[in-house]
């Protein structure tokens, strides 16, 4: 059994994209024997993490400490939380290979900060976020 660890910025299937091709392969790398679990920055009391199909780990702010003038702040427009990082830390080692899932918010930094010289094998997915780039 390999175990995957899936690092992305959030899970609310509102957003598409690469949630949804998680979701999707969940099922076919389970038979072929690899066990994925997810990290993401969403509140852990979000409805959408209630009833998320894989193991997921919600490191953000609850969504109670996110509404009003916090959530205007640019720190946490780019998804900062301060349980990410000391989250990977601690458990970044339970697993054979990790995959990176988009660019430009926290879920990447806090990745960056963990997995460089942590001798675990990871990925970057951009997703198609440099596509416009590799037209020229």
């Amino acid at each position: 059994m390999i175990r995957r660890l899936r690092i992305i910025s959030g899970v609310d299937p509102r957003e598409g994209g690469p949630i949804e091709g998680i979701r999707q392969q969940a099922p076919h790398h389970a038979a072929a024997g690899i066990e994925e679990h997810v990290v993401s920055l969403d509140p852990p009391d979000a409805p959408w993490v209630r009833d998320f199909p894989l193991r997921l780990f919600a490191c953000g702010r609850p969504m109670a400490q996110s509404g009003g003038w916090r959530r205007r702040l640019p720190w946490r427009r780019y998804g900062y939380s301060p349980h990410l990082v000391p989250w990977l830390r601690a458990h970044v080692h339970e697993y054979d290979q990790v995959v990176v899932h988009g660019l430009w918010n926290y879920a990447t930094m806090g990745a960056r900060r963990v997995l460089v010289g942590a001798k675990v094998p990871y990925v970057v997915f951009s997703h198609g976020m440099l596509d416009p780039w590799f037209k020229r």
